[in-house]
């Protein structure tokens, strides 16, 4: 199956490394907006974006949603876009920190 043309800025795969890293636990866009470097609106949106494709879960809670990457096994588009963030993240040297660890498919 060809892969869709996903074009992933650095921003967004910062954002991407940020959830990995919160490891489960669940995190509001401001505080993945802080820890990405990324401005609070491009967090919603990339929140947003993660959470139609299956690859986040959502608490709609007061006064902030909260977001945590999806344990769930992806398949289609979803798997598709894990994989492009997943190889965005390499491309970008992000995963060059002794803190984060590759995982294919996570």
């Amino acid at each position: 199956m060809q892969m869709r043309n996903f074009k992933i800025s650095i921003q967004e795969a910062r954002f991407f490394l940020t959830l990995k890293r919160a490891k489960g636990s669940w995190r509001t866009s401001k505080e993945l907006a802080d820890d990405a470097g990324v401005s609070p609106h491009t967090a919603r949106m990339y929140a947003r974006r993660l959470t139609e494709m299956g690859l986040t879960e959502v608490a709609r809670l007061y006064p902030g949603f909260r977001y945590r990457l999806s344990d769930k096994q992806h398949k289609g588009l979803g798997k598709e876009y894990l994989t492009k963030l997943n190889r965005a993240v390499e491309a970008f040297g992000l995963d060059t920190d002794p803190g984060f660890v590759f995982i294919e498919g996570v």
